[in-house]
């Protein structure tokens, strides 16, 4: 019986290590370099930049100074606070990461999620959306031959939320609904807030707007949609268009009411996900306004996937 539960766990240390040695010849293969991001942020500047991440959820710590801190609840952050402050005109980056990030339990205790991600900085925008969505088919496609990327685009939902003309904590509300696909508290929402609103069909409608693209792009001329929602409509259409072939199809979806718990994402965003892990194994969009918020606006997107669920599925689900 010790033999049998010492080849387990020398079975689980080889899959990781190979999981791992696996993300990181991808990544340098198309041409990404390695950066470790920094462990602390600083905690009233990360609570106002994602306002729906929860207090009680991250670790705070104080340093010698007095200032609060908390231990790095997303590397992507922590990478941008690096790099903008030195970036310079014209520059193009492609950066990978190994790290962990941290949460605090419902009990209180401290969690550490294992995370792999790539973030790529100064390339042009539509070439950098299809091929971040290329790599992330690659990795994907590496680890499983069953899996679905979903793909969004915040500036789309940005525009119809700003249209409705909302207080801060009505935005909020309606956030929170969209992120957990609550079909019956959007009804009550709109009922009670929207009656009046010519974006009322399109709301009760929203988490209609996925599945293939030609569907929802016949969807939408029923609605009137405002400049920012057609920008972020025609993105993706554009990134469709990049992408669309035989091979690809069968692994994309469209959600244009995907929603990231992160407030910074500005455009593209996507999901991947495994059959046997209820929740995004994968996750990432664009973020050039993150960028900006460290003294340097530039195109900017990435993606991180939970290491820790993909190894889970490499060992229970060979």
């Amino acid at each position: 019986m010790e033999f049998l539960k010492m080849e387990d766990t020398l079975n689980y240390y080889q899959k990781k290590y190979n999981m791992k040695k696996q993300l990181e010849s991808i990544a340098t293969k198309e041409g990404y370099i390695s950066v470790e991001p920094a462990y602390f942020e600083d905690y009233e500047r990360f609570t106002k930049m994602n306002k729906r991440i929860s207090k009680e959820s991250m670790v705070q710590v104080i340093d010698s100074n007095g200032a609060i801190l908390v231990l790095r609840p997303d590397a992507t952050t922590s990478i941008i606070k690096e790099l903008m402050p030195k970036w310079e005109d014209n520059t193009t980056l492609k950066v990978f990461y190994d790290a962990t990030t941290f949460v605090k339990s419902n009990a209180g205790l401290i969690e550490g999620k294992r995370q792999f991600g790539v973030e790529v900085l100064g390339a042009n925008a539509k070439e950098s959306d299809g091929a971040i969505i290329q790599l992330a088919l690659t990795i994907l496609k590496s680890f499983s031959s069953k899996f679905i990327i979903e793909i969004g685009n915040n500036k789309f939902l940005n525009g119809l939320i700003e249209a409705l003309e909302l207080n801060d904590n009505e935005e909020q509300t309606l956030k929170e609904i969209i992120y957990y696909k609550n079909q019956f508290d959007l009804e009550n929402f709109i009922d009670q807030r929207l009656k009046e609103s010519i974006y009322y069909d399109l709301v009760r409608d929203l988490f209609k707007l996925q599945g293939d693209f030609s569907r929802i792009d016949m969807m939408l001329n029923r609605y009137p949609l405002n400049k920012t929602m057609l920008d972020g409509f025609n993105e993706i259409k554009a990134l469709n268009n990049q992408i669309n072939n035989q091979d690809i199809n069968k692994f994309i979806r469209f959600d244009f009411a995907m929603l990231s718990q992160y407030d910074y994402y500005s455009g593209i965003t996507f999901k991947g996900y495994l059959p046997n892990t209820p929740n995004a194994i994968l996750s990432g969009g664009r973020y050039n306004p993150l960028t900006k918020m460290f003294g340097f606006e530039v195109d900017a997107i990435g993606f991180s996937i939970n290491t820790s669920d993909l190894l889970k599925e490499m060992i229970n689900y060979e």
